[in-house]
């Protein structure tokens, strides 16, 4: 009897300790942000990026100061969720879509839609109420449009990029292109047919930098007839492309590599192909990726 007191003693204690511990974790993390961002409002950003150590436990004091009047403190508070990349960062960071400042809603803009890539849409709420903003703004924004795919109430403002429009990138090395392309994507995706026609005529063109951008966002085109015609001029395609090797090296990689991984991950392809970032693909490789594409997607 003894013991078991003895233990139940300890137990609380370690409670206790554990309970303690982590009040003085919080604690410490609210004190360092306070001050990280005090110096913000005082012309230096430079102690931000130190909070990246505390990961997700630090999204409690950030969120908050993306309704902050300083608009370099928001954008500070964005760069950091950012930085974070996680699911629980980018549900953080949808308040800020709206944000009055472009540069500050382009970035949650595009936190927002890898973190939807990875793990869907459905905790993201009601993205095309986040995204009430100026059509100006959306449409000079590659992110938001094809986040406005996953609400109805963006059609209107994706009907009207369909003109043409400034050229956007997804990322800063990403390709740039008109965006009457993640429009197009975007209504795809709700089902409408004139954007998966527009979608196929424009592969049939063979623009790389459209291309490129199609592989990249692989994620939301679900018509199996556009993945078709995807696969058909990408794969074997020899364009080198950029990103995966430091700038300078060669030989650089090629739209086909980019395609067998987009395709493999999109259609949970079973090829035994060891993937790789930097990786050249071979042409034994490439074709048992168009052998499973054709097995996963009958024409």
């Amino acid at each position: 009897m003894r013991i078991l007191e003895r233990l139940l003693g300890l137990l609380v204690l370690l409670v206790a300790f554990l309970g303690g511990t982590a009040m003085a974790q919080t604690s410490a993390i609210r004190a360092e942000t306070a001050a990280a961002f005090e110096a913000v409002r005082a012309g230096d950003s430079s102690r931000v990026g130190t909070l990246v150590k505390y990961g997700d436990e630090i999204i409690p004091e950030v969120a908050p100061l993306l309704k902050d009047r300083n608009a370099d403190v928001r954008l500070e508070a964005i760069a950091l969720l950012d930085a974070l990349d996680s699911k629980p960062a980018a549900q953080a960071a949808t308040p800020a879509l709206g944000d009055s400042n472009s540069d500050i809603g382009s970035r949650a803009a595009r936190l927002v839609f890898r973190s939807v890539m990875r793990s869907g849409a459905a905790d993201f709420g009601d993205l095309g109420t986040a995204l009430s903003i100026p059509q100006a703004q959306a449409q000079q924004d590659a992110a938001k449009l094809l986040l406005l795919g996953f609400s109805a109430a963006g059609e209107a403002v994706l009907r009207s990029a369909l003109a043409g429009g400034p050229l956007v990138k997804l990322s800063d090395d990403g390709p740039a292109v008109r965006t009457a392309l993640p429009a197009e994507i975007a209504l795809s995706l709700r089902g409408a047919r004139d954007a998966r026609a527009r979608l196929i005529e424009r592969i049939q063109a063979s623009n790389d930098a459209d291309l490129e951008f199609l592989l990249r966002v692989i994620g939301m085109i679900d018509a199996p007839e556009i993945l078709h015609a995807l696969a058909d001029r990408t794969l074997g395609n020899e364009q080198p492309i950029g990103g995966g090797l430091p700038s300078g090296v060669t030989p650089r990689r090629r739209m086909t590599d980019l395609a067998v991984e987009a395709f493999i991950a999109r259609l949970g392809l079973k090829t035994n192909i060891e993937l790789e970032p930097v990786k050249r693909y071979s042409s034994a490789e490439i074709d048992r990726v168009r052998k499973a594409i054709s097995a996963s997607m009958p024409q």
